[in-house]
């Protein structure tokens, strides 16, 4: 039998409109905003009237870069299809060899307002999602011994859920 591979830094990023889209509509307008910084060359990310970082969400696509070109002349909604959809995200997992991920949340966490918390909830939901969806695939590929670990191993916090 061969080793697993797995991804250990899969960064999930919460899709471009998500914040317009799966809010409650009372918190729609203090949602994040993203607004391109022709002057600078970077997304600037807004919530509410403080703006949280001037250089967009971008950087979690960026390894490698250094920081003082980190996300310029890139626009989040221009990222890798991979980092925003679960089957997007499968696809290429299965063409690269990998057998399976440890996903992080993105940017959603770090806000401190209760759109911030709104935004969490919506992510939070969204990345259950993706995490059921890849574990069917997973219990496909690697059949009763993966479901057996599942039984025992819990998803998000240890002994409780």
């Amino acid at each position: 039998m061969r080793e697993l591979v797995v991804d250990a830094d899969g960064h999930v990023c919460e899709p471009p409109d998500l914040w317009t889209r799966a809010l409650p509509a009372s918190l729609r307008e203090r949602g994040i905003r993203l607004r391109w910084n022709a002057e600078t060359g970077f997304d600037e990310a807004w919530v509410e009237d403080w703006c949280i970082t001037d250089r967009g969400l971008v950087g979690l696509g960026n390894a490698g870069t250094p920081f003082v070109d980190l996300g310029r002349g890139r626009r989040y909604a221009d990222g890798n299809p991979a980092g925003f959809g679960a089957h997007e995200r499968l696809r290429i997992l299965d063409e690269e060899g990998i057998d399976a991920a440890v996903l992080y949340p993105g940017l959603a966490l770090s806000l401190r307002s209760w759109a911030g918390a709104a935004v969490a909830l919506a992510t939070a939901a969204w990345l259950q999602f993706r995490v059921l969806r890849d574990e069917r695939r997973l219990g496909e590929r690697f059949g009763e011994p993966y479901l057996q670990y599942c039984s025992r191993v819990k998803r998000w916090i240890p002994a409780l859920f």
